[in-house]
């Protein structure tokens, strides 16, 4: 019954099955338990990496790398993400 679901596999599908590219989609369901079978089932789903959630000196030495690579401050950027009122980020 999930149509956003549905038609995201039909385009998935399609784009996966042309030259061999792959799909890398992200989530932050609490679990992995939570996503839905057709989105992991082989075939379809090559891997699932499980990321944990980074304190907040990581995830701000994270940010800092990319924003580097981007040329985009360091402070605005942290504060879009109210970095500092969280004890972890993921």
């Amino acid at each position: 019954g999930n149509q956003a679901l549905h038609r995201f596999l039909n385009i998935a599908d399609g784009v996966a099955s042309a030259d061999g590219k792959k799909i890398i989609f992200s989530t932050n369901l609490a679990s992995v338990r939570d996503i839905d079978d057709a989105l992991i089932r082989p075939g379809r789903c090559f891997a699932h990496v499980v990321l944990p959630e980074l304190d907040v000196h990581a995830a701000q030495a994270v940010l800092a790398r990319l924003c580097t690579k981007t040329g985009t401050p360091l402070g605005p950027a942290w504060d879009r993400l109210g970095g500092s009122l969280r004890k972890s980020m993921s």
